[in-house]
């Protein structure tokens, strides 16, 4: 005999003849002395029972499901149903009680994606600085990343949105993006500070040229995933908090770009006008060099 086969056993009987217990104690049930009643050799009792059994790993399971309301979020929701369960459930013996959803992916998967956010902010500045040759300058465009929090976090208060596990893939995916209009601005600077402009001026004049291709990247991206962060559908639900962290990050990130980075830059590369005319800086050697070859 396969242990493994399971058999489909329906038992059905006419509700107009047997409506009661004494009804089925009634029965006749054949033996090898003859026919005896139901209920001389079984016993009759009511009680409760789940409609199905779920399993899984071979123990049961129940799966409790909610959704949130509105104004709530999903790390408060948790404490208070914990609060709740320690106060008033009394848990039997081999039972065991765990709550799951997006605290528990945060939980699970966090750790994680703090390792992946650090080593993608490392190897963007490594390249920076090689680009860039300087320290300084991707210093300058990471000061821009804070700036696509304020986004993220006022977006998911105004829309009411959970701040889940692909929030937070949203950001990390945000970094690279955000980076760019930096690298843009702070690359047009460096060109106009070559040309021996003072680099108040160099920042005001690249903050301007640049203001244009800024805000019509900005803009497309963000009219491009408005359908998705506003108007989802059905199916879109999980990619729906990406799309947010996207609108919101850029919003800020993007407009604020424009005023820190030439800010920072003049602050911090203010030395390079000393540089202009100092004979020992590569520069004018190299100039000169090229005057003498000629």
């Amino acid at each position: 005999m396969n242990v493994d086969q399971s058999y489909n056993v329906v038992v059905s009987m006419d509700g107009t003849k047997y409506s009661s217990i004494s009804d089925l104690g009634n029965l006749l049930v054949s033996s090898k002395s003859g026919t005896v009643h139901l209920d001389s050799i079984a016993t009759f009792s009511t009680s409760t029972a789940p409609a199905s059994i779920t399993r899984e790993n071979k123990e049961r399971v129940n799966h409790v499901t909610a959704s949130l309301a509105e104004g709530y979020t999903a790390d408060v929701v948790q404490q208070k149903i914990q609060t709740a369960l320690d106060q008033h459930l009394l848990v039997s013996e081999g039972v065991t009680v765990s709550q799951g959803g997006d605290m528990q992916q945060m939980a699970e998967y966090g750790p994680t994606l703090v390792i992946i956010f650090l080593l993608a902010l490392v190897l963007v500045f490594a390249v920076m600085a090689a680009q860039f040759e300087s320290l300084v300058d991707p210093f300058i465009i990471f000061a821009t990343i804070p700036l696509l929090l304020i986004g993220v976090i006022f977006i998911h208060i105004i829309t009411s949105q959970a701040f889940t596990l692909f929030s937070v893939v949203g950001i990390v995916a945000l970094i690279g993006v955000v980076v760019n209009n930096g690298i843009v601005l702070v690359d047009s600077i460096n060109q106009l500070v070559r040309q021996k402009m003072p680099v108040k001026q160099a920042c005001l004049t690249a903050a301007r040229t640049r203001l244009r291709p800024i805000l019509m990247t900005t803009m497309t991206t963000i009219l491009g995933l408005v359908p998705l962060a506003f108007f989802p559908g059905e199916g879109a639900e999980m990619m729906q908090p990406i799309a947010l962290t996207f609108i919101g990050g850029l919003v800020t990130a993007g407009f604020l770009t424009l005023f820190l980075s030439p800010s920072l830059y003049s602050l911090l590369n203010k030395r390079r006008e000393k540089r202009f005319f100092d004979p020992n800086s590569l520069a004018n050697q190299l100039a000169v060099f090229d005057k003498e070859g000629r």
